[in-house]
């Protein structure tokens, strides 16, 4: 077993790793029960350490931000654990490009057309959005001096967004907020998935010893 194991990969390079004095024992532990089979029982542990974590992160991103929940599945991803020497190697990770703000969908009111066919942009009903689930509400200000204000408009395409028109020019631009990943780099959130992850394991681990027979 890895000394430290990779779990969750943030922001394209930015890997919160654990600790793994503890993961370590519990496998020293688990190999005088099962020796022979303690690369299965470890490997068959992580997984469900992982499969776990996974629902979990996916769950709170649901609940701590606006980001629609389809959006979540496809952001975190587990790489199933292989097996390199004595070690088992595998991943949680959460990973998306910085998304189109019209994504925060649950964040924005009203979530519809608001660019209006005969009104004067000025009198478009004006729109808020909000990234996270209890944070701040931002308005529809324009992002830069002479750009016009946000608003939710229909490409050709049938793509909705939202955008803004630059500042002396017909073009639009649309609107990003943060990757998925944002969410969940900060230290005491990976700090908490970590520290969920040894734990997960070990009793994974445990429950695998128990059903190759082994026992203290």
């Amino acid at each position: 077993m890895n000394r430290r194991l990779r779990e969750l990969d943030f922001l394209g390079g930015v890997v919160a790793t654990v600790d793994g004095h503890d993961v370590q024992l519990a496998v020293d532990r688990a190999a005088k029960l099962i020796p022979d089979q303690i690369m299965e029982a470890a490997g068959a542990a992580q997984r469900k350490a992982m499969v776990e974590l996974r629902k979990t992160l996916i769950q709170d991103l649901k609940d701590d931000t606006t980001l629609a929940p389809r959006v979540i599945t496809k952001a975190v991803r587990t790489k199933t654990p292989r097996r390199r020497n004595a070690e088992v190697e595998g991943h949680v990770r959460v990973a998306s490009s910085r998304l189109p703000l019209i994504r925060y969908a649950r964040g924005i009111s009203p979530l519809r057309l608001t660019a209006e066919k005969g009104k004067r942009p000025q009198d478009w009903q004006p729109l808020s959005y909000r990234l996270d689930g209890s944070g701040r509400t931002f308005d529809n200000s324009p992002r830069s001096e002479g750009d016009s204000r946000l608003f939710v408009a229909q490409l050709r395409s049938g793509h909705m967004g939202v955008f803004s028109r630059l500042a002396g020019s017909s073009l639009i631009s649309e609107e990003t907020g943060p990757s998925v990943q944002f969410h969940v780099a900060a230290d005491e959130k990976r700090a908490k998935y970590e520290g969920l992850l040894i734990i997960r394991f070990e009793d994974a681990l445990a429950r695998e010893v128990s059903a190759r027979g082994g026992g203290e």
